[in-house]
């Protein structure tokens, strides 16, 4: 599965999620990210939880819907951390943060300006995602 935040070939931050999800870590997903800001191009291999991904998916159905509020990624091992904050007219700032390890290491913070038409591809790809609080991930 690939989400991309931002432009295909403008500024962005893709994620790669593997799936199916690890077998010895139940619910982790491999997570490879690539980060394309100006100046500045990046990868880091994370894990993220599906249960992250349907809470963001749930705050991002809310920022597209109202264009206002904050929609975040926020995986328990914070190697990849992205916020999204609606300004209520359409413009949204993707702000990011990015360590070469989780949670030390070489650092990336960025920032992205958007408009709501780059939510609707995400939402769809996260549409896709299965939950998985059935069998005790979340």
């Amino acid at each position: 599965m690939h989400l991309v935040l931002g432009g295909d070939q403008a500024e962005r931050v893709e994620l790669r999620f593997v799936f199916p999800p690890l077998p010895d870590r139940e619910g982790w997903l491999e997570t490879f990210v690539e980060i394309f800001v100006k100046g500045f191009r990046g990868s880091i291999r994370a894990f993220v939880e599906i249960h992250d991904l349907v809470r963001f998916r749930a705050q991002l159905e809310q920022l597209y819907q109202t264009l206002s509020g904050r929609a975040e990624l926020t995986p328990r091992e914070g190697q990849i951390v992205l916020t999204l904050e609606g300004n209520g007219h359409g413009g949204i700032n993707l702000i990011g943060t990015a360590y070469a390890d989780p949670c030390y290491g070489n650092k990336l913070d960025f920032s992205l300006a958007l408009d709501q038409t780059f939510l609707v591809e995400p939402l769809r790809i996260l549409r896709t995602i299965p939950s998985y609080e059935a069998s005790g991930a979340a």
